[in-house]
């Protein structure tokens, strides 16, 4: 039954005409470049490609609604607890005693965000990552700080982000992230 249902897909797959072309084409053993492929099955050279950044793109780091998300705010809350600068609680996050001067070093008024009509700092499950980074009045407080300071920039057309130089630098000296450089 199994096996049934994977010859469907790979049929499914091979049934489009485009890579059908594509296929045969790569059956005569000859290296054929990416372009060539396009023009072989009828198909633009760049839109797969574009599709596929930006899914990268979103994957690595994004905005979920007001808050950091992706690779990167996943990574960033697992630090921040790692540090006990937030503790995971039920379905949230917590300021730490230790937590507090540092949030407020960064810039946050804490009483202000936890008075804000919205949950302080709730957890949000991340759609690529399947695991929370922090939400609500902490999760927006933070991000705004990363835009004010110049440590992620919105990508033009979508919710994506970069990180910039001096964010990469930042993240690996104040919460030991490396990779964002």
């Amino acid at each position: 039954m199994i096996a049934e249902a994977d010859i469907a897909a790979v049929g499914a797959l091979i049934g489009d005409r485009a890579r059908a072309s594509m296929l045969n084409a790569l059956m005569g053993g000859e290296p054929i470049s990416a372009g060539e492929l396009a023009r072989i099955g009828g198909v633009s050279p760049s839109g797969g490609l574009r599709a596929t950044r930006e899914a990268s793109a979103l994957k690595r780091a994004r905005t979920c609604y007001d808050h950091l998300a992706g690779e990167l705010g996943v990574a960033a809350t697992d630090m921040l607890v790692e540090r006990t600068i937030l503790a995971r609680g039920d379905g949230g996050f917590s300021v730490t005693r230790t937590g507090r001067p540092w949030l407020e070093e960064l810039g946050l008024d804490l009483t202000a965000l936890a008075r804000a009509r919205r949950s302080f700092a709730r957890g949000c499950v991340d759609w690529t990552e399947r695991r929370p980074h922090v939400a609500g009045s902490l999760g927006a407080g933070i991000a705004a700080i990363f835009f004010a300071r110049g440590w992620v920039r919105r990508r033009p057309g979508g919710r994506a982000v970069v990180v910039t130089s001096a964010g990469a630098e930042w993240l690996e000296r104040s919460l030991g992230l490396t990779g964002y450089r």
